[in-house]
C-alpha cells in the first residue's frame, strides 16, 4: 500500500484532529473510554469462542447425519453359537447373504474385530486383548431408504429367518443426540449475542455518562451554532479507535487460542473442531460487525440525547 494512503488510514483509526478539541480530548481521556478497548476485546473474544463452539457442534451434527443417515446395525449376540442350527461360520455367511439379497439393503458388511478393538480402546486401553472377550458380531447395513415401514419389514424378515439376531436402527439415540446438539448450538449463539450486546450497551452507557458530564460544554456548542453532526464528531474518534483496537485484540487472542488448541490437541482433537472452510468468514465478520455496530450505537445515542435536550 502506498505511503500516501497508509498514513490517512492509520490516522482514521488511531488519531484525528478532533482529539485536540476540548470536548474530544476530554472524552478520550475519560477512564471509561481508556478501558473501552479492553472491554470490547474481551466481549469479541467471548463471542468468537461461542461462535466457534456452535460451529463445532454444527460440524459434528452434519457428520452424524452423513454417517448414520441410511445405516443400521445388525447384532449377533456373543452367546449365539450358530444361527438356524447351522455351524457358526456358515450361519454368519448365511446371514450376510440374506441381508445382501434383501430388496431394501444396498450394502451389508461385517465389522472386523480389529475395528471393534479400536472402538473399545477408549475404555479398555491399547494393551487390552479382545480375542477372549464375548463380543457380539456386528454387521453394518446401508439401506436404500430408512423409515419406520422399511425397518419394521426388515426386522420382521430377520426375526422369521434368524430369530437370535438384533436390529439397531440408531434413530432413537441419534435423534436425541441431534436434539441436544441443537440446544447447545442455540445456547452458544445466544451467548454470542449477549456478549456483543453487552459491549454495545457499555459503549452507549459510556457515551451517555460523558454527555451528562460535559452537558454544559455541549449546550455552549449548540448555542454557538454547532449542529448534531459536529457534536457527534467530537465523540466519534475515541469510540472508533477503541472499537477497532478492541475488535482486533479479541480476534488475535481467539486465533492464538485456536492455534494453541490445534497444536496441543493434534491427534486427539475431534474432527470438525472449530471453524471449517467458509465458516472462517463468520469468524472475521464478528469483530467487523461489532466495530460498525459500536459506531452506529454512538451516533444513535448522541442524536437521541441531543433531541431530548432543550
Amino acid at each position: 500500500m502506498p505511503k500516501g494512503r497508509l498514513v490517512p488510514l492509520l490516522r482514521f483509526f488511531l488519531r484525528t484532529e478532533v482529539d485536540t478539541t476540548p470536548l474530544g480530548s476530554a472524552f478520550s481521556s475519560e477512564r471509561a473510554t481508556v478501558i473501552l478497548p479492553w472491554v470490547i476485546g474481551v466481549m469479541v473474544y467471548l463471542a468468537l469462542l461461542m461462535v466457534s463452539a456452535s460451529m463445532s457442534i454444527d460440524n459434528t451434527i452434519a457428520r452424524w447425519r452423513a454417517d448414520l443417515a441410511d445405516r443400521i446395525t445388525v447384532v449377533v449376540p456373543p452367546a449365539v453359537e450358530g444361527l438356524g442350527g447351522m455351524p457358526l461360520t456358515e450361519s454368519h455367511n448365511s446371514l450376510l447373504s440374506f441381508l445382501r439379497s434383501d430388496v431394501s439393503v444396498s450394502r451389508a458388511e461385517e465389522i472386523p474385530s480389529a475395528k471393534l478393538q479400536l472402538l473399545l480402546e477408549p475404555w479398555l486401553g491399547t494393551a487390552a486383548h479382545v480375542e477372549g472377550l464375548p463380543l457380539p458380531r456386528m454387521i453394518e447395513v446401508d439401506m436404500r431408504k430408512v423409515d419406520s415401514v422399511a425397518i419394521a419389514q426388515l426386522r420382521t424378515r430377520l426375526t422369521e429367518n434368524f430369530p437370535q439376531v438384533l436390529l439397531d436402527d440408531h434413530r432413537f439415540w441419534r435423534n436425541r443426540l441431534l436434539a441436544v446438539g441443537r440446544i447447545l448450538q442455540g445456547i452458544g449463539l445466544v451467548a454470542m449475542i449477549v456478549a456483543l450486546a453487552t459491549a454495545l450497551v457499555i459503549v452507549a452507557l459510556g457515551v451517555q455518562i460523558a454527555m451528562s458530564k460535559h452537558a454544559t460544554t455541549i449546550q455552549l456548542l449548540r448555542v454557538m451554532g454547532a449542529d448534531d453532526s459536529y457534536i457527534t464528531a467530537q465523540f466519534l474518534p475515541a469510540v472508533r479507535r477503541a472499537s477497532a483496537i478492541g475488535s482486533l485484540i479479541g480476534l488475535l487472542v481467539f486465533l492464538s487460542t485456536y492455534a494453541l488448541l490445534r497444536i496441543v490437541g493434534d491427534g486427539f482433537a475431534p474432527q470438525g473442531m472449530g471453524p471449517q472452510d467458509w465458516q472462517w468468514a463468520m469468524v472475521f465478520f464478528v469483530p467487523l460487525f461489532l466495530f460498525l455496530a459500536a459506531l452506529a450505537v454512538l451516533v444513535i445515542t448522541i442524536w437521541g440525547r441531543l433531541r431530548e435536550a432543550p
